[in-house]
C-alpha cells in the first residue's frame, strides 16, 4: 500500500489516503474477517470428512 497509494483509492473509494491508522485498521479488520470465515470453513469441512470416515468405520 505505501508504495502504490492508488490501491487505497480503489479500496477505500474516493475518500483520501493520508496514511491515518483508520484506513490500516479498516483493512486489517476485513482481512481478519475474511481469514475467520475461511478458517471457519476448513474446520467445518475437516469435521463433516472425519465424521465420515467415523461413520464408515462402523
Amino acid at each position: 500500500m505505501k508504495v502504490n497509494p492508488d490501491k487505497c483509492a480503489i479500496i477505500f473509494g474516493d475518500r483520501e489516503y493520508d496514511n491515518s491508522s483508520e484506513y490500516h485498521e479498516g483493512l486489517l479488520e476485513v482481512a481478519s474477517s475474511f481469514l475467520n470465515t475461511l478458517s471457519r470453513q476448513m474446520v467445518d469441512k475437516t469435521m463433516v470428512a472425519a465424521a465420515a470416515v467415523k461413520a464408515d468405520v462402523k
